[in-house]
């Protein structure tokens, strides 16, 4: 005999929650789950993902394994890349006239460069492909 409660199910094991949705962080989640930038960027990195415009959505599952699953059609993105790391950066190919908020990985045109319509925010890096 088998049972399923989807409420029991979390109750007892948790659930998943989505930490990136279509190239972009999803950034209530990640603050109220304490979870950093630099901790998906290195989960995406061993995964061989370059740009957050690979993936289309990262959850945390309740047993606390990372399940990826990357776009078919990649978009532009921000790269995963730490730019300290010159090599990997600088090889990645930028887009012309094209940027990510480096905050939530929102991107757009630079000609529309303040604050982040996404995010709020106004730190930008090239988006790459």
């Amino acid at each position: 005999m088998e049972f399923h409660s989807k409420r029991f199910e979390e109750a007892t094991m948790g659930k998943a929650i989505m930490l990136v949705r279509n190239g972009r962080f999803e950034l209530e989640v990640m603050e109220e789950n304490h979870i950093t930038r630099q901790l998906i960027f290195s989960e995406l990195r061993s995964n061989g993902v370059s740009t957050l415009g690979q993936v289309g959505t990262l959850y945390l599952e309740a047993s606390g394994i990372f399940s990826l699953y990357k776009l078919n059609n990649p978009v532009l993105g921000l790269s995963v890349y730490p730019p300290i790391d010159g090599g990997l950066f600088n090889e990645q190919k930028k887009a012309d006239h094209m940027i990510a908020s480096k905050n939530c990985g929102h991107v757009q045109h630079l000609s529309e460069i303040g604050v982040c319509g996404n995010c709020g925010k106004n730190e930008w890096s090239k988006a790459v492909k």
